[in-house]
């Protein structure tokens, strides 16, 4: 790959914005600690034979020396960022796509549900994701939402995390609102990749990654895009932990013809592993 996608492991909404770069770029989405290039990283842009870089957020994010390790290794970079997340994510999202029919906006402040949200995001062409708080809709994102151009824009999470007051303001901007959500973590995950399989209109990879901590599963949206494939969170311990998957992988056994875990047993264990498999060879 001649590009790759940089992110700061520890701050998810940069690298969940960064889905639709990678996807655009055909690029991987890597993740580095905020120091120093980590060594898992460099050892991967140099396997790739990468010859640019995108780093995703400012120096408190990725610093300097992450662009001088870079540099060394004879990598150029581009930086995409803003004062905060939400011109962080407009920078990466209006990069990504100069114009789009749908924007999705995700909550800043929940990696569950937004992470989600890569499986429509990693479709070829698909829509960027912008952040929202609870209750209004942030300048850059207002800004960036103009700048683009959608007609239609869809919240993925609950009222819990994007309130009824932001679809009414979005209403207001002229935009034709719709949500995706559902009471838990797994009911959400399996509504984004419900649509994102309807979109597809066929065959896709499973890409699953745990439902417990945002790392693996910000990567994991990055190979949903490579793969042409849905992401969907699970559980760490067992299947039935989460009834929504299960009945969701169930359901479209015959459409999800292979299959990918992001992460190792302590992210997503044997038995999930297992009880997917099972389902998938139905």
């Amino acid at each position: 790959s001649e590009h790759v996608v940089i992110a700061a492991a520890d701050r998810f909404p940069d690298a969940l914005a960064g889905v639709a770069l990678a996807a655009s770029l055909e690029a991987p989405l890597l993740l580095s600690a905020t120091a120093e290039l980590s060594p898992a990283t460099a050892a991967e842009v140099q396997r790739l034979g990468a010859s640019t870089a995108w780093l995703l957020g400012g120096s408190a994010a990725l610093s300097s020396d992450v662009r001088g390790d870079l540099a060394s290794m004879e990598v150029d970079t581009r930086r995409l960022f803003g004062e905060n997340r939400f011109e962080t994510a407009a920078a990466i999202a209006v990069a990504a796509a100069s114009a789009a029919d749908e924007v999705i906006l995700v909550p800043a402040g929940d990696w569950p549900d937004a992470v989600s949200a890569s499986s429509l995001s990693a479709l070829v062409g698909g829509p960027p994701i912008l952040l929202v708080g609870p209750d209004h809709v942030d300048d850059a994102t207002v800004q960036a939402l103009r700048d683009l151009g959608p007609s239609r824009v869809t919240l993925v999470g609950g009222t819990a995390v994007i309130g009824e007051s932001v679809a009414e303001e979005l209403g207001t901007l002229g935009y034709d609102v719709r949500r995706l959500s559902g009471r838990t973590r797994f009911e959400t995950t399996v509504a984004v990749a419900g649509e994102a399989l309807q979109v597809r209109g066929g065959d896709a990879a499973l890409v699953v990654a745990s439902g417990s901590g945002f790392a693996d599963a910000l990567s994991a949206g990055a190979l949903a895009a490579r793969l042409g494939g849905v992401l969907v969170l699970a559980p760490s311990g067992t299947l039935t932990d989460a009834p929504p998957v299960q009945d969701f992988v169930d359901d479209n056994a015959t459409l999800l013809p292979s299959g990918a875990i992001v992460g190792g047993t302590a992210a997503i264990s044997s038995s999930v592993e297992a009880a997917l498999e099972q389902l998938l060879d139905r």
